[in-house]
C-alpha cells in the first residue's frame, strides 16, 4: 500500500493502532514493515505510549 510505504520511508513509526475496519488495510500494511504496529485497546493508551518526537529526517 503507497501509504505506508510513505509512512516507512519518511521513518515515522512505531504504528499504534487501535481496532478500526476502516484503517484495516493500512494496518495489515504497516504491520508488514518494520517496526511493525502495536495494538492498544483504546486512542488514550496510544497517545500515551506514542513518540513526543518527530521523526529524524
Amino acid at each position: 500500500m503507497a501509504m505506508a510505504d510513505h509512512f516507512v520511508t519518511a521513518s515515522y513509526g512505531p504504528f499504534l493502532t487501535v481496532p478500526c475496519g476502516i484503517l484495516a488495510p493500512l494496518m495489515s500494511a504497516l504491520q508488514e514493515t518494520p517496526p511493525g504496529i502495536i495494538a492498544v485497546p483504546r486512542e488514550d493508551n496510544a497517545l500515551a505510549i506514542a513518540p513526543t518526537e518527530p521523526p529524524r529526517r
